[in-house]
């Protein structure tokens, strides 16, 4: 078994496949491990956690930029970029949520049922955080200069073309589709960008405010 560290706390994970487990090594005093198969709990919990109050505050920036910058954003759409945010950002920030969401694998794609319903009649009338932290909003602007002009041909292809999605496909309609699960695809880039080619490293930081950069982990190598 392997070991990482955040902070003071300690977490156990194993090897997989091949390659082995990769790891998510900041330039920084910790680093993590993905997937486990044994979680302390103290890191369980830590990765329930989300960052924001909502799914629909992060809905309602990919909506508003686009109104700002003039791009149509279909429903569709959004429930894609939603996927992408919710899943870069378990790379990034050790499996945190970004959102407290849960993404389902519909026969369209990944998608968050509650504001696929919310938003079904058009934007709805609700309260939201008239502003978010600025980390997560640059981290939002990086993830909206990448896809934000995408088509949904080519949104649909990244996302439907994880093992994320496809594997919870496979276990039935509208299976839900784990941030583990959706970590494990972003981080090896299976059919979707790289996290560098998404979002700059200095973006990324502890929660103590110290930037941190993001690379694969190569078993047997120093940390």
């Amino acid at each position: 078994p392997h070991y990482a560290q955040i902070g003071e706390l300690r977490m156990h994970y194993v090897d997989e496949g091949p390659r082995g487990a990769e790891t998510i090594t900041p330039d920084g005093p910790w680093h993590s491990g993905w997937p486990l198969d044994v979680w302390a709990p103290e890191i369980r919990a830590k990765a329930m956690q989300a960052d924001v109050n909502s799914a629909f505050d992060v809905a309602f920036w990919f909506a508003d930029t686009a109104l700002e910058q003039n791009e149509y954003l279909q429903p569709q759409k959004l429930q894609r970029l939603l996927f992408l945010a919710q899943g870069y950002y378990a790379v990034l920030q050790n499996g945190r949520k970004l959102m407290p969401a849960v993404f389902v694998a519909d026969e369209l794609g990944p998608m968050e049922p509650n504001i696929y319903a919310g938003f079904s009649r058009g934007r709805p009338n609700i309260d939201v955080e008239l502003f978010i932290p600025q980390e997560i909003d640059a981290y939002l602007a990086s993830l909206w200069r990448r896809f934000g002009h995408a088509s949904m041909e080519r949104l649909n292809q990244i996302t439907k073309g994880t093992s994320a999605y496809k594997q919870a496909r496979a276990k039935g309609a509208r299976t839900e589709i784990t941030l583990d699960a959706m970590r494990l695809s972003f981080v090896r880039a299976e059919n979707t960008p790289g996290v560098q080619q998404v979002v700059k490293p200095k973006v990324f930081v502890t929660q103590s405010g110290r930037p941190v950069q993001v690379k694969a982990w190569t078993p047997g190598a120093k940390s």
